[in-house]
């Protein structure tokens, strides 16, 4: 498992280039590979997201966040350093038929 983490991990620096873009959801960033934290360009903390040292949000901001399903779900957006306060209509409804899975499939040696 460490072996395709790490190849994953260098196939990430060339993931934009290819004009791709991945999406990982996690309740913390702790639980995303250290090879590939860093390479996050985009953060979007929810309500309930646990903050880390990496961002200039502050723990408090996004416990401090609206909930209101009526009027719209706030969320923090951090953009390599720039950041600010986004409202989302509805956070917690996925779009209707907007899923894909990506597994990772390794070649016959």
């Amino acid at each position: 498992m460490w072996k395709r983490i790490n190849k994953f991990a260098t196939v990430m620096k060339d993931v934009r280039k290819c004009m791709m873009n991945v999406h990982c959801n996690t309740q913390t960033s702790k639980d995303v590979d250290y090879r590939i934290r860093n390479k996050i360009m985009l953060k979007v903390f929810l309500p309930g997201a646990i903050v880390d040292s990496s961002t200039r949000i502050q723990q408090r901001a996004v416990d401090n966040l609206d909930r209101n399903p009526e009027h719209g779900n706030q969320a923090y957006l951090d953009f390599t350093g720039q950041f600010g306060v986004v409202t989302f209509s509805d956070i917690y409804k996925p779009i209707q038929g907007y899923h894909y899975e990506a597994h990772v499939v390794e070649p016959n040696a």
